[in-house]
């Protein structure tokens, strides 16, 4: 807390447009205050410390006008110079009147809604970058190259003092916390791309402050902000134009040597100097990407993806316990199936692309999780099924088949499953077995496979058939994987209906009860299974022997036999000798609207 001097009130009206004044027409005064180091220092016209509150106040105004002549004249005063030094030194601090003295409750009240000591500085740099003149003229070069030279030292401060620009509340005081740091250095780089080469320096802590602050982000505009410095580092993709001339005559360093230094963004806890082991900072970051799925409106998550799916990309190699934190982390995988939901209901035009960059992310782990052994596949597979990846498949399936390398995709998902159900514990063999049959999903893969290649006889050469055609290969293979796949997690005696634990018994075996009459090859425990199955096993009655091989087709109904599904269901099912698919319903009309 600092004490207002006595007669501080009493001057502020007669120093505010006496400053207001002076910083426009003598700009030098100004910043000769800025360079001040405490508040009680004499400039040689006499003023002190405290005529810094009144500077600052008319820069954050003139600095939304870069521009001007005034800002023009600021710059070549020095004014960069001072800023980075306010930055480095300034100190936030509770101001009372002389006649009183709050208390320390009263004070962190208040502190609690202040920005950070750096912050306005910052805010100051980061209008003027967004308000310059691009092409830059002199007057933007030496802003640039001022800050170029104070930036590392900034850095350093910001990274050891991150006082609450980590909290999420008050959130417009603290998102705009995030937003200054990489805002100042990515319009720094557009103007100046030279200033790549302090960024990339071993000892700059730009990139592990920005990492931070996108981990701690909490709405579009601090994490797209984080990301428009971060991406273009790792994104295979490429940099942005206005970097790569500079980058083709001074290349980044490589990947092996940026990453470790992302990572070190979340080696600490917010408002601790305890460090995380690599675990615990790769569980850290994992957390966040599951957080920001969460949380962001599912129209904007298309950067977030891009990112994710670079750092895995480049962790391969890396950081390979970033990796295995991705397959361990429930939290990231009920996000991601969140999001195809999510994506599904969405009316914004890049709704199959967020879809897709969702379902990628679940193939994006086949290969790489076959290096890392048993049991992190094990964790990989008790997740997506935990997650409820089944239903949420079902519950997209329309969207997933309009999607580009929808069908594609779909299928090397269920091809994963199928691949590393062997690889399953116990209590992983438990949960599949529950998730399992999906005769809904079945069918309609069944469907829209079967009907795929309709009217296509004489058309070959033109590309929506032939694309109709290999989307029809992939939901035909995915749909057989999925049957074979219900059947190999199934024990011989297991009741068909799924979440049901319970075994058939020996009489029921013996007798034959308890056995769809109509194609003689699913068995339940009891008849309030079989009968309450109905709406599911019906889907695929009439041709679930195509899926096993080898086994007898239907057998004629008898009056001695059990209530069965046939006798239940409303409409009967085609014949297992000649599989077909009623288009009462189901026809090719229906294609598009599957949901």
């Amino acid at each position: 807390m600092i004490q207002a001097a006595p007669d501080f009130m009493e001057k502020h009206p007669r120093r505010k447009n006496f400053w207001s004044r002076t910083v426009r027409s003598d700009p030098g005064r100004a910043v000769r205050v800025l360079s001040l180091n405490g508040l009680n220092d004499e400039t040689v016209e006499g003023d002190t410390g405290w005529d810094g509150v009144y500077v600052i106040e008319e820069l954050q105004d003139l600095a939304r006008e870069a521009k001007s002549q005034t800002w023009k004249g600021l710059v070549n005063a020095g004014v960069t110079v001072a800023l980075c030094k306010c930055a480095l030194n300034f100190q936030a601090a509770v101001m009372h009147k002389h006649t009183t003295q709050p208390n320390q409750k009263e004070a962190d009240k208040v502190a609690k809604d202040m920005y950070s000591p750096y912050f306005i500085p910052f805010e100051i740099m980061s209008n003027a970058m967004a308000t310059c003149a691009i092409p830059p003229t002199a007057t933007e070069k030496r802003f640039a190259e001022d800050i170029k030279k104070h930036w590392s030292t900034v850095m350093q401060r910001v990274w050891s003092e991150p006082a609450r620009s980590l909290e999420v509340e008050p959130k417009q005081t603290r998102f705009k916390e995030r937003i200054v740091v990489p805002q100042v250095a990515s319009r720094v780089v557009l103007i100046d791309p030279s200033f790549l080469d302090t960024i990339f320096k071993p000892a700059d802590l730009t990139l592990p402050v920005v990492f931070r602050f996108w981990m701690h982000s909490s709405g579009l505009q601090d994490t797209r902000m984080a990301l428009s410095l971060l991406s273009p580092i790792i994104d295979p993709s490429g940099p942005p134009e206005n970097w790569k001339a500079h980058l083709t005559k001074k290349p980044a360093p490589p990947i092996k040597d940026l990453l470790p230094r992302l990572f070190l963004g979340a080696s600490k806890t917010a408002g601790s100097n305890k460090k995380r082991t690599p675990g615990q900072t790769a569980d850290a970051v994992v957390s966040a990407s599951a957080r920001h799925l969460d949380e962001l409106d599912v129209g904007d998550l298309s950067w977030e993806y891009n990112f994710f799916h670079a750092l895995f990309t480049h962790s391969k190699e890396v950081n390979r316990v970033f990796n295995r934190a991705v397959y361990k982390s429930a939290k990231f995988w009920a996000a991601n199936v969140s999001v195809l939901r999510r994506a599904a209901k969405h009316n914004g035009p890049n709704r199959e692309g967020i879809y897709m960059s969702a379902l990628n992310t679940f193939t994006a782990m086949m290969d790489v999780v076959d290096n890392d052994g048993k049991d992190f596949m094990d964790a990989l597979v008790y997740n997506w099924l935990s997650a409820g990846i089944f239903d949420a498949l079902e519950e997209t399936m329309q969207t997933c088949l309009n999607a580009p390398r929808g069908p594609m995709v779909l299928a090397g998902v269920i091809t994963a499953l199928d691949r590393y159900q062997p690889q399953c514990s116990a209590k992983t063999r438990k949960l599949f077995r529950s998730e399992l049959p999906r005769p809904v999903l079945v069918k309609r893969l069944f469907v829209l496979s079967s009907f795929a290649s309709v009217g296509t006889e004489n058309t070959e050469n033109d590309p929506a058939v032939m694309a109709r055609k290999a989307a029809g290969i992939w939901m035909q293979r995915g749909w057989q994987t999925l049957a074979v796949l219900a059947l190999r997690m199934a024990d011989p005696d297991d009741c068909t209906r799924r979440t049901c634990e319970n075994k058939r018994s020996a009489e029921a075996e013996e007798k034959g009860l308890f056995v769809c009459e109509k194609c003689s090859m699913v068995k339940y425990c009891s008849d309030e299974c079989l009968t309450s199955d109905v709406p599911n096993h019906s889907h695929v009655c009439g041709w679930v022997h195509v899926a096993r091989p080898g086994q007898p087709g239907p057998r004629a109904k008898s009056d001695a036999e059990p209530a069965s599904i046939a006798a239940s269901s409303q409409s009967d099912s085609p014949s297992p000798e000649t599989p077909t698919i009623s288009t009462s319903d189901e026809g090719p009309s229906k294609l598009v609207d599957l949901d």
